[in-house]
C-alpha cells in the first residue's frame, strides 16, 4: 500500500509509522513540488503496491493535480512500466478542519478494507465521508510496496 500527499503532514507519518510498526506494509510518498512532475520517482514509488491513495485538499473534481500525477505514472508509457494497483483518492483539510491522527488511521483502514472507497473526504461532515478511526483490524495483512521518501 502506498499514501501520497502534499507537502508535509506529520499525522500521516505517525499513522504509517504506527501501522508498519504492527508489519502492515505501507509507504508515504510525499510530494513537496508542484512542478515538474517527476513520473519516474513517482512510478518507482508505486510500482508494488495494492492500493495507492492520493491525499489532496481540493474538492475540485477536474483539479487534483497529485491523483493525476499518480494515474499518469501508474499508466504511462514514457516509463516504460505499467502497473494496475487500486487508486483511491481522499479530500482532507476541507473548511479549514484539522486533520488528525484518526483521519489518517480512517485513511489506513480504508485502504486495508477487501473493497477500498475510491473517492472520500475525511474531517468534516457528509455522504461520503470516512468516520474518524482507530488501528482496530491489525491482523498482519500485507500488501506489496515500495518505500519512497520523497523528493523536493
Amino acid at each position: 500500500m502506498s499514501l501520497s500527499a502534499w507537502g508535509r503532514l506529520p499525522e500521516l507519518k505517525e499513522a504509517v509509522d504506527y501501522y508498519r510498526s504492527k508489519g502492515v506494509s505501507i509507504g508515504l510518498l510525499r510530494r513537496a513540488t508542484f512542478y515538474p512532475v517527476c513520473t519516474e520517482e513517482l512510478a518507482r514509488g508505486i510500482q508494488n503496491a495494492k492500493v495507492v491513495t492520493v491525499m489532496e485538499k481540493t474538492a475540485l473534481a477536474n483539479e487534483r493535480y497529485l491523483l493525476r500525477d499518480v494515474k499518469h505514472a501508474a499508466y504511462n508509457e514514457r516509463t516504460g512500466k505499467s502497473f494496475s494497483p487500486v487508486i483511491t483518492s481522499g479530500i482532507y483539510g476541507l473548511g479549514s478542519q484539522d486533520f488528525s491522527i484518526e483521519d489518517c488511521f480512517a485513511v489506513i483502514e480504508n485502504m486495508l478494507a477487501q473493497r477500498p472507497r475510491g473517492v472520500f473526504g475525511v474531517g468534516i461532515k457528509g455522504p461520503s465521508i470516512l468516520p474518524p478511526g482507530r488501528p482496530s483490524r491489525l491482523s498482519g495483512k500485507r500488501s506489496g510496496h515500495h518505500f519512497y521518501r520523497g523528493w523536493g
